[in-house]
């Protein structure tokens, strides 16, 4: 935890675990690094949650280092959460997703971005820290969660997607 490799790959497992045990079917109803290729560049958000009414939910880990370390000050915290949020704002997953998928000619209506942070403490220390980051955060149109919110999305996700299945199935008996 105390590299910013190794807080990334907490932040992606723990990711992953909440994904399968949500109930979401893997390469079904969500996939793990996908690439996301737009012609002049490439992305690979962490997950990519395929939703019904060709909706999409993007969720990008964030961790730092400094999520464990106290003594380093908040400054750095700060700086690396904001510099967080501006990287995965550049990253317009929304522009690019429908890029993505027009070249294959899907369409897309919503697309979501969530910023996934390790835990729940994480969250409350970055919003203690600056009151505006969350604020700051939804003007780019993410939203930062730690696994309880993130659990509360994929609930909602699995409820959507079990009643779109049960529409289907319904369409296919009565046909």
């Amino acid at each position: 935890l105390l590299s910013p490799t190794g807080a990334g790959s907490l932040a992606e497992l723990t990711l992953e675990n909440l994904l399968k045990s949500s109930g979401l079917r893997y390469k079904v109803d969500f996939l793990m690094q996908y690439n996301i290729e737009t012609g002049e560049k490439r992305y690979r958000p962490d997950a990519v949650i395929f939703l019904p009414g060709d909706n999409i939910m993007v969720v990008d880990a964030k961790a730092s280092k400094f999520f464990t370390s106290y003594s380093e000050g908040e400054e750095k915290l700060m700086q690396t959460m904001n510099y967080h949020l501006k990287s995965l704002a550049s990253k317009d997953y929304k522009e690019n997703i429908i890029k993505h998928f027009d070249s294959k000619s899907i369409k897309y209506n919503n697309i979501i971005t969530l910023m996934f942070l390790p835990t729940e403490q994480s969250v409350e220390r970055v919003n203690n820290m600056s009151s505006d980051f969350i604020q700051k955060a939804w003007d780019y149109n993410i939203f930062p969660v730690g696994p309880s919110g993130l659990v509360n999305m994929l609930c909602f996700a699995r409820f959507q997607i079990n009643d779109s299945m049960r529409s289907a199935n319904y369409e296919k008996i009565i046909k």
